[in-house]
């Protein structure tokens, strides 16, 4: 987060010459004469920044009565993490929408490539944008998500299991001196549906109160992360913190020093990790999966071998004695070119990103804005208490690196794959992220 923020002012100059260029290659320089003042909508969060540019149209607006409201979704959902045996393998069910996205970085570049991406956090940042979109803008935005409607779209927002480990938090900004305020609708909704604060300043003070804000929603874990926002018009920011520990920790001292061959066949040392214990583990036609539950009903798992149909396979997960060898390792991933804007096109997409046909008088009448790029930016540390950057709450009562002549072998010491979820097995279940270590 804090190489995000820190990095926006830089972006927002950089996106406004290259709007400029986009603009004069689409529209034949009809927008092509805008000036620094043209404003950009930044939406942040740990791992999706999705930004929206101001365009000119000549449309009539829309009065404030004709303005969609959106319904009270269902209260935010903040459960106590189930035992571990109630997770039921039987359950899994993939959704269209994670399992569209992957298929789609994988077939594109991504393959054979070490990578992060969040569905749930790519949804939720479209939830923002949807409910400042109107008609049809909406309909799609919606619809690329996975839902029917803002209703469909809401009550998967609102069943995201929070936890200690795992928070979600959103607000909205605006520069006084350079826009015109969100509606009160769209506050009023963001606020309640997506629990946003909504918050206006001067185009000089909104660095230090974005700033002061994060320390406050992280308890001073990001305590100053933006530079300078000066130049900033509106900024829609969500912070998606995972730190979970593994319900049972591996143990430091079996930690050993080993060899990782990657996808090219280069080898390199790395940290290994490792224990034994009765994990649900399944392997079928070349594919091995693996699970290791985490605190806050949440769990990692893990691919090995053939990809295709992987998911397929944790519908037949057993209880097993399994000895685990996982490497230690920290990865970071961006998405910051049209990766993701070129996938909501893939699936149908096509008013919000058009700055002749996008609709998002919802947000701010008087402009209009449309999706110009999406960037997504993430960080995660696999280590012997958990994922994430810290882990808490950790526990002892697993086995450490001792052999078990009758357990199964789980060594990942080569490319893999793998996912966490909360509500793993269950009819609340969220990706959270998807990743991959391939060299």
């Amino acid at each position: 987060m804090k190489k995000i923020l820190s990095n926006l002012s830089n972006k927002a100059a950089d996106l406004l010459s290259r709007l400029k260029s986009w603009y004069t290659e689409k529209a034949g320089g009809k927008f092509g004469n805008f000036d620094q003042k043209t404003v950009l909508i930044i939406i942040v969060s740990t791992a999706v920044l999705l930004i929206l540019a101001l365009c000119v149209k000549n449309t009539e607006l829309p009065t404030e009565t004709e303005i969609e409201r959106t319904e009270t979704a269902a209260p935010v959902s903040e459960t106590a993490a189930p035992e571990e045996d109630t997770i039921d393998p039987a359950n899994f069910r993939l959704s269209e929408f994670d399992e569209a996205l992957i298929s789609y970085l994988c077939d594109n570049g991504y393959n054979s490539e070490s990578f992060l991406i969040s569905p749930a956090s790519l949804r939720a940042s479209l939830c923002l944008a949807a409910a400042g979109a109107q008609g049809n803008t909406r309909t799609e935005l919606a619809s690329a998500a996975g839902f029917s409607g803002m209703d469909a779209f809401n009550s998967w927002y609102s069943g995201l299991n929070r936890s200690a480990a795992f928070r979600v938090q959103n607000s909205v900004w605006t520069s006084e001196d350079l826009i015109g305020p969100f509606t009160a609708s769209y506050e009023a909704n963001v606020r309640k549906l997506y629990d946003a604060d909504a918050c206006s300043y001067k185009s000089d003070e909104m660095t230090q109160a974005i700033n002061d804000w994060l320390s406050q929603k992280t308890d001073g874990a990001i305590p100053t992360a933006a530079q300078d926002l000066t130049g900033v018009s509106s900024v829609l920011l969500n912070t998606l913190n995972l730190q979970a520990a593994w319900r049972n920790s591996f143990s430091e001292a079996a930690t050993y020093e080993g060899t990782f061959t990657g996808v090219d066949g280069k080898e390199q040392t790395m940290d290994f990790m490792e224990q034994t214990g009765d994990y649900y583990y399944v392997e079928e036609n070349g594919t091995e999966v693996l699970v290791i539950p985490l605190d806050g009903d949440m769990s990692f798992v893990c691919f090995l071998g053939n990809r295709t149909g992987r998911f397929d396979k944790v519908t037949g997960l057993q209880k097993e004695k399994v000895h685990v060898v996982l490497p230690r390792f920290s990865l970071t991933s961006a998405f910051d070119g049209k990766e993701l804007v070129s996938f909501l096109l893939s699936r149908g997409v096509n008013e919000a990103i058009n700055p002749q046909t996008a609709n998002f008088y919802n947000m701010c009448q008087g402009s209009d804005w449309f999706v110009q790029e999406i960037i997504q930016e993430m960080s995660l540390e696999i280590s012997e208490q958990g994922v994430g950057t810290t882990a808490a709450g950790v526990t002892t009562d697993a086995a450490g690196g001792a052999e078990d002549a009758e357990a199964k072998e789980f060594v990942v010491d080569g490319p893999c794959s793998f996912a966490v979820f909360t509500g793993f097995g269950t009819n609340s279940q969220y990706m959270l992220l998807y990743g991959q270590l391939m060299r």
